[in-house]
């Protein structure tokens, strides 16, 4: 009888790392504004904010891993570059609303 619960357990082991490095990305980064808020005055989040950065950058991440999973690897910094800009329009307009 052949056990085929290892490699089950490797597929989805496989499918999940990027999602596991993109937290500990999204974390790291958050780690960034969270230092100043210490260091000084000028950088004042509520915890609103971090939820909402922590949301984007994990949202915006995982739209570039799918869609490089869906399209292929010949597209991934076509799609990565896409993503970051959408990212950054979003982001500007949350900061200081760059639209009227």
């Amino acid at each position: 009888m052949v056990n085929h619960m290892p490699q089950a357990i490797s597929h989805n082991a496989v499918k999940t790392q990027p999602y596991k490095k993109l937290s500990v990305v999204t974390l790291v980064l958050l780690c960034i504004p969270a230092l100043a808020m210490m260091l000084t005055d000028e950088v004042q989040w509520q915890v609103g904010d971090f939820v909402v950065m922590a949301s984007l950058i994990f949202v915006s991440g995982s739209i570039a891993i799918k869609a490089t999973e869906l399209l292929g690897k010949n597209y991934k910094w076509l799609i990565s570059s896409l993503t970051f800009t959408l990212f950054l329009i979003i982001w500007a307009e949350l900061a200081v609303g760059i639209f009227p």
